[in-house]
């Protein structure tokens, strides 16, 4: 939960330091242009993505340290 809060607010930040703008609340809107959609949608899916494999491989390293061996498959 931690970690997607911050990744929200790093994507929410830089957005606003390279657009001067908010990044759109609804990308799925009409009210939003094309581009802004899908630039705000990959940006998110790439940030979730390398927080999801951050996370996932922070586990298997205490898992490994804890154990010392591999997690489980």
């Amino acid at each position: 939960m931690l970690a997607s809060m911050l990744i929200e607010r790093s994507l929410t930040a830089g957005w606003r330091v390279v657009k001067s703008d908010d990044p759109p609340v609804r990308p799925e809107s009409l009210d939003t242009s094309w581009g802004d959609a899908l630039v705000w949608t990959a940006a998110s899916a790439i940030a979730i993505g390398i927080g999801q494999l951050l996370a996932r491989r922070g586990a298997a390293l205490g898992w490994q340290h804890y154990t010392g061996k591999l997690p489980p498959v």
